[in-house]
């Protein structure tokens, strides 16, 4: 809810719910993907978006019924804020009249240790890190694990992309955090 806030929008706490197509729940590709069969039943869906070439996130997808815009979010904390960040925040700023990019404050700073990337090479993946004040600036630490954790983000002050084909990024290779306005005290 504060994201879509901070980002200009009006958030409506619907509650949590279980994974039921009378409930709807996380986004998915395949059987449990509750959230599309649902969506469908409130008419005809024009898909645009049916997964993005980002990990993690890779199920976000997007799609119009009677001229509104319908986001479909992962399940997983880390997915949906990829989703959010990489589909919902640029609608939201195009729908208000912004540029859809531009949303959030970048520091360039040095990868503290090295990341070594496996699978999903030719998509673009995202890493949590964290600044740690140093004598040499705020060098980025990567906060690894699985995309299910909510302590890798909460952890973090941000995140970086890797582009797809990329398997390593060295320790002391420059890179763009983008800092995650409403959701992290830069420390």
């Amino acid at each position: 809810m504060i994201l879509i806030n901070e980002a200009g929008g009006i958030p409506i706490n619907l509650g949590v719910v279980p994974d039921e197509s009378s409930a709807i729940g996380g986004a998915s590709i395949g059987e449990k993907d509750y959230v599309l069969e649902t969506v469908k039943q409130l008419g005809e869906p024009e898909i645009i978006i049916r997964g993005i070439k980002v990990q993690p996130g890779r199920v976000t997808s997007l799609c119009v019924i009677r001229g509104k815009p319908i986001v479909m979010l992962p399940g997983h904390f880390q997915s949906t804020l990829v989703g959010f960040y990489t589909v919902l925040l640029p609608l939201i700023r195009v729908l208000i009249g912004m540029e859809p990019t531009g949303a959030c404050l970048i520091v360039r700073a040095r990868l503290f240790r090295k990341i070594i990337v496996r699978g999903f090479l030719p998509f673009e993946r995202v890493r949590f890190v964290k600044l740690v004040k140093s004598s040499e600036g705020y060098p980025a630490e990567p906060n690894l694990g699985s995309s299910s954790l909510i302590s890798i983000v909460t952890n973090s002050d941000g995140f970086i992309i890797i582009p797809g084909g990329k398997d390593v990024i060295d320790e002391s290779e420059r890179v763009d955090v983008r800092l995650l306005r409403g959701l992290y005290p830069f420390r």
